[in-house]
């Protein structure tokens, strides 16, 4: 990830997911001011070493088919996010929510960490 001062960015590397997510069903975000759930649908890459199956239940509801990275407690707040699918990465956008007049705090991660009185996801 990089933190960009108002933004951070995640860079998810997924070989040739701009070639078979091309519709808005097949991205999904969900996100609130301090968590987000990417799921990404009809996601199925082969490797050279990997054979298809020809099974037509290997979709949507396969776990080859359906990825998710979600992070239920962020180091800060947000106030946007966005996705945008390239040929081989999913980038993910967070805007910071930062108060008028003060400058965003910097994220040296994504998730928070070290607190005993946070939400259970």
């Amino acid at each position: 990830f990089i933190d960009e001062g108002k933004k951070v960015k995640l860079y998810i590397d997924m070989k040739g997911v701009g070639d078979v997510c091309n519709s808005e069903e097949d991205i999904k975000l969900d996100w609130s001011e301090r968590s987000f759930s990417l799921k990404i649908y009809n996601y199925s890459v082969m490797d050279g070493d990997d054979k298809e199956s020809g099974n037509d239940n290997d979709n949507k509801n396969s776990n080859g088919g359906v990825k998710c990275l979600s992070f239920g407690r962020l180091h800060g707040f947000i106030s946007k996010a966005a996705a945008r699918v390239k040929k081989d990465r999913i980038i993910l956008t967070l805007w910071k929510k930062v108060e008028e007049g003060k400058d965003p705090e910097d994220w040296p991660q994504i998730a928070q960490k070290g607190e005993d009185d946070h939400d259970i996801v």
